[in-house]
């Protein structure tokens, strides 16, 4: 093959945009000129390593570290040269060639998705881009954007398809709302994708997802779920009945047919005897073994409301097992308890909604239970401790009575910022939240006896390692412990704590030992603030 003088690449013939060209030949004199355009860069292999990357600019080769040909002297030697091209693209498509199918997050329809959108690359390594894809494909001279668009089009789909997953399943979107959510989706499948592209010295660059949508046919099955959660179960049926009695009659008049759903009992009045509601669990337990039940009361007379996620993926979730041990503890306490175990699907929107919401303002304490937190902030856990701080805000219910359980191994910042001032404790000691519910709801006459109440300072407490953490926080004052009644004792003696008997002592302060006396008498050893109603005054002695 004649020797090169001179090695440049002026582009395309026709204009068309590439990625990488390979200069024809493979031996070259050293002394030989390479001329490398702007926006270019060239990637000189010798010895089947990369000898030199070349920016802008004229150069000669030369001899360094070369192997010279046999019989030739040292005037030639053996080489490849390859011209990158250092603009973006940023004009490439993908898509999803066939529909692939995914489980609704909201409605638990299975449902065939098409997506698509752009994406561009730029060469950022050349030397890596050469040896890792331009040499693995020997036959190529002129390597185009369509030429590495497909190559990588079945990893690319592969990424975006599983973020897709993963972010509408951690957020609970349907892909009826998935359009608001495209910015954000396209900003994690892009960083996903950028980790698999670098191997290769690629950089993607504005990738965007412009359509997720499913099939017109599932589409309309969303739809028609969706409209039967807003309606609520029983209107939407009646709905639908109607709607097939007018297809009926418009169409063949089949008379047989309209009778049978006439017959059916799916139009039938409301009030009708064969409906049968469902009863919403609520604990109304004998407090006293032995004594024969009084009469249930209201399911709206509701003393504990437990907020959890009952099911992910169409599988019970571990905080409803959870949420189960604690409903039982709790009615065997003496307490009437709230927790909804059914589905919105079974209830429909409307009439669970209601359920909730009653429970909700009769309820005197809350807990929210959440091992994860996409749990504790999916749409109707959030939706019941949010309406309950609104009524905390409102001061018609007290802040002290609102609990969370969280993951072992998760500390506060886990939940979200709203719960955190609130008492928390580890799932793994959930013996505490019992006692921290009884005190609460002892000190506003709720379930047990109303205690004699002394007002304190807001106090918490939480176990630490090697033992326990009380804390007045309005007052930034902490003390540590072996057992809970000595960090509470070591945070008394940095505080000159005023005991104020309700109705009786008036500020006088009490004898030291009266408030030991209080602090005996409740099983976590603590005093929490509440707000209850004036106990009767104390006889004099």
């Amino acid at each position: 093959m004649e020797q090169q003088k001179l090695i440049k690449f002026d582009g395309t013939a026709d204009g068309n945009v590439w990625v990488a060209y390979k200069y024809p030949g493979d031996r070259y004199a050293y002394g030989t000129q390479l001329l490398v355009a702007p926006g270019q860069q060239a990637v000189l292999i010798k010895n089947g390593r990369v000898a030199a990357c070349y920016d802008a600019g004229a150069y000669l080769l030369e001899a360094e570290g070369s192997t010279p040909l046999q019989g030739e002297g040292s005037t030639h030697f053996y080489g490849a040269v390859y011209f990158i091209n250092k603009a973006a693209a940023l004009d490439m498509l993908w898509g999803t060639a066939t529909p692939f199918q995914f489980e609704d997050p909201k409605y638990g329809l299975i449902v065939s998705i098409r997506a698509h959108g752009k994406y561009g690359i730029r060469i950022t390594e050349p030397g890596l881009f050469v040896t890792e894809l331009v040499g693995a494909t020997p036959d190529q001279t002129l390597l185009s954007h369509q030429f590495l668009n497909s190559y990588f089009n079945s990893l690319l789909i592969s990424h975006i398809k599983s973020n897709i997953f993963d972010y509408m399943t951690r957020s609970c979107i349907s892909f009826l709302g998935v359009t608001s959510h495209l910015t954000e989706i396209s900003r994690v499948c892009s960083a996903a994708v950028k980790s698999e592209f670098s191997p290769y010295g690629i950089e993607v660059v504005n990738l965007s997802i412009e359509t997720i949508a499913p099939l017109p046919s599932d589409f309309e099955q969303l739809r028609r779920m969706k409209e039967k959660y807003a309606l609520g179960e029983k209107t939407y049926m009646k709905e639908r009945q109607l709607d097939l009695l007018d297809k009926l009659a418009e169409g063949s008049g089949d008379s047989a047919a309209i009778k049978t759903v006439l017959e059916s009992g799916w139009l039938a009045p409301e009030g009708a005897a064969e409906r049968k509601e469902t009863v919403t669990t609520v604990a109304h337990p004998t407090v006293n073994p032995g004594v024969a039940a009084t009469v249930p009361k209201k399911s709206t007379d509701v003393e504990v409301f437990i907020s959890f996620k009952n099911t992910y993926n169409d599988q019970p979730t571990p905080d409803a097992a959870i949420a189960a041990k604690v409903f039982e503890k709790l009615s065997s306490m003496g307490y009437n308890v709230f927790m909804m175990n059914e589905t919105l699907y079974q209830k429909g929107v409307s009439n669970y909604k209601k359920l909730i919401d009653e429970a909700l303002e009769e309820a005197s304490c809350l807990i929210v239970i959440g091992s994860r937190r996409e749990f504790v902030e999916s749409e109707w856990v959030r939706y019941e401790w949010d309406t309950y701080l609104t009524e905390v805000l409102a001061g018609r219910k007290a802040g002290d009575n609102i609990f969370t359980l969280r993951g072992d191994g998760a500390d506060i910042s886990a939940l979200p910022i709203s719960l955190r001032k609130y008492q928390s404790f580890p799932i793994s000691e959930v013996e505490q939240l019992y006692m921290w519910v009884s005190n609460a709801l002892s000190g506003i006459g709720v379930g047990k006896k109303q205690r004699q109440c002394l007002l304190y300072p807001a106090v918490f407490a939480e176990k630490e390692a090697g033992g326990y953490a009380v804390t007045f926080p309005d007052l930034e004052i902490k003390a540590e412990g072996a057992s809970l009644k000595d960090a509470f004792m070591k945070a008394k003696n940095l505080l000159e704590i005023y005991a104020v008997y309700l109705g009786k002592c008036g500020d006088t302060p009490p004898e030291a030992t009266a408030i030991e006396d209080v602090m005996t008498a409740h099983p976590t050893n603590t005093v929490m603030y509440v707000d209850a109603p004036l106990p009767e005054a104390p006889e004099e002695a």
